[in-house]
């Protein structure tokens, strides 16, 4: 998923509570960390979550709001113990070198949502920090500034010194001030790299830490085993693969052979284990092709032949096939709708729903049942029936080959109940809306867009019974969000490139499942069965919720009553509250 929903990592709301004391002199401020992203006082601990989406939004707006490096002074005020003890079990190694091996091996798990490596050449240590995901984005870059701020503290911690620090280079961002940084870091940093780079020189190494105790290691690191062993159970072979696929930008280096090296697994026992999954590794390989490809398409003017090549694709025909058959749109048909809908609103964060307002009446009790642990998947799922914002994001995190490439197009419990509960907080939380105001879409729209949707919803169940009995759920929930994109994008509302709009553009940004694509533009030239239902149920309930009177209504059901029987009137009726028409507008 493009924007948002690739953490695994799961911030707590304990460690975001200096900020209290930073903002104590800015209650406006305070107030809008309270209010607009959650932030309460709890006590240290209270280990409930923050949703990773949310995290990066609030140090994304800190940014533009005067405060750049609010992250990176949040991290230089962390106590050591925040880590669930993982500083006190790298202090009890022998030597630095073997608490940067330890901390190495658990890299995976601490830092699920970037990359760490460290080498040296005999005269210089040098270590390298990084977002593997959504690299560019502000809000990851923010954070691994802090994660390195943290990580510099933590290793003067574990060798109970301060070590000599001969460099530090950092990603880019506007706004970066290498003085305000030399606060937090002990060195003003360069700023201009592809990672966060610390060296030291090598003799650091040697150093013999003053807490290590072999005994203390033997018996904290069977946690941190299980720990690992439960997430390579639950990131199984396919997730690791793709996971180790989803750092790659350039797919033209990868390959079954490489990422049996990458994971110390021989290529043939790579290629047995995908397959006692039921996987190949052409197949996770496409996902993401895939994925960086709609990415593309959509939010860069790459030329096609570069495009083909970065993805390892031989040619730019086998490219443009090969998305095709995907998708059932050309990549150029795909790329000139998105230059007419969103033109340079392509380029920015548009499909990220906090940026834009939508009516959710339920979603607010959605968020506290997941944040409770949400035992009762049945009672969330009615809740996530309520918006189809929510059940489209799960849908597309499971359709992720790094969460399972499950690509279904219904939302249903037991896919509930294989998602950890701090990601399911972190999918609620970036579903969040943002406000309605008076020059984009009013209150009134907003709440008659949601209206909209949920009578065409209904609608579509009814027709389905008749049109496409197995199609009735997907259909629903494309009925439900089949207007999206003209909240997210009201100066295009009703926009059509050839079957293209504002929601199918919206979904595909999202990286749901190409099924539910598909049957989206489906409705603007409905061939089959299914397309029909969901044309008909979008536009009978637009002509319902218009108050416009009941002739455009009357012309609708007439045909759908020739094509699903004339007891369809009565039905169509009663999902109207009094028979009488909505007076909110779609």
């Amino acid at each position: 998923m493009s924007d948002d929903l690739e953490h695994e990592y799961v911030p707590q709301m304990r460690h975001f509570q200096s900020f209290f004391l930073r903002y104590r002199d800015q209650p406006v401020r305070l107030s809008i960390l309270q209010s607009h992203f959650g932030l309460l006082r709890v006590l240290p601990t209270d280990t409930r979550p923050i949703g990773a989406e949310t995290a990066l939004q609030m140090s994304e707006w800190l940014h533009a709001n005067g405060d750049p490096h609010a992250f990176a002074w949040l991290a230089s005020e962390l106590d050591m113990g925040a880590g669930d003890g993982i500083v006190y079990y790298l202090r009890a190694h022998d030597s630095l070198e073997s608490a940067l091996e330890e901390f190495s091996r658990l890299a995976s798990m601490l830092l699920p949502d970037g990359r760490f490596a460290w080498v040296t050449d005999g005269a210089r240590l040098r270590i390298e920090l990084a977002p593997a995901r959504q690299a560019t984005r502000l809000g990851a870059r923010l954070r691994y500034e802090a994660v390195v701020t943290w990580f510099i503290r933590m290793l003067n911690y574990v060798a109970g010194t301060t070590l000599p620090i001969e460099r530090i280079a950092i990603m880019p961002h506007e706004g970066a001030d290498p003085e305000v940084l030399a606060n937090y870091l002990g060195v003003t940093p360069t700023i201009g790299c592809d990672a966060f780079v610390l060296e030291y020189p090598a003799e650091v190494l040697k150093i013999h830490l003053p807490a290590a105790s072999a005994v203390l290691r033997k018996a904290i690191r069977p946690i941190y085993d299980q720990r690992l062993a439960l997430k390579h159970r639950a990131h199984g072979i396919v997730s690791r693969v793709a996971g180790w696929i989803a750092k790659h930008d350039n797919l033209s280096e990868v390959s079954l052979d490489s990422a049996a090296s990458a994971l110390s697994i021989g290529a043939s026992t790579l290629r047995r284990q995908l397959a006692e999954q039921g996987c190949k590794f052409s197949a996770l390989l496409a996902a993401r092709r895939a994925q960086q490809a709609m990415n593309a398409i959509i939010g860069s003017d790459e030329k096609m032949e570069s495009l083909a090549q970065r993805l390892g694709y031989a040619d730019r025909n086998t490219f443009e096939r090969a998305f095709r058959e995907r998708f059932d749109v050309t990549p150029a048909l795909c790329r000139r709708a998105a230059r007419e809908l969103l033109s340079a609103r392509r380029l920015g964060n548009w499909s990220t729903p906090q940026h834009w307002p939508r009516h959710s009446p339920q979603l607010t009790r959605l968020r506290q049942l997941v944040a409770d642990g949400a035992s009762d998947k049945a009672a969330a799922l009615e809740l996530f029936a309520q918006d189809p914002v929510p059940p489209l994001r799960v849908l597309a995190y499971c359709a992720e080959p790094l969460h399972g490439a499950r690509e279904a197009t219904v939302l249903d419990t037991a896919m509930l109940a294989v998602i950890p509960a701090g990601t399911l907080v972190t999918l609620v939380d970036a579903c969040m809306p943002g406000a309605a105001n008076a020059r984009s879409v009013s209150v009134g729209e907003v709440e008659g867009a949601w209206r909209c949707g949920f009578l065409a919803s209904q609608a579509v169940r009814l027709l389905a019974e008749h049109l496409a009995p197995s199609d009735g759920p997907t259909l629903a929930l494309l009925a439900f969000a089949h207007n999206l994109g003209d909240l997210a994008l009201p100066a295009k509302a009703g926009c059509v490139v050839e079957g293209i709009d504002c929601t199918w553009l919206l979904l595909a940004t999202w990286h749901v499942p190409p099924e539910l694509l598909r049957q989206l533009r489906s409705r603007h030239a409905p061939t089959r069965p299914a397309a029909e239902a969901l044309a008909l149920a979008i536009e009978w309930a637009a002509a319902a919720a218009s108050g416009e009177g009941s002739a455009p209504r009357d012309e609708i059901e007439a045909r759908i009553t020739a094509r699903a029987g004339r007891d369809m009137r009565a039905s169509l009726a009663s999902l109207i509250p009094s028979g009488a028409a909505l007076r909110e507008p779609c």
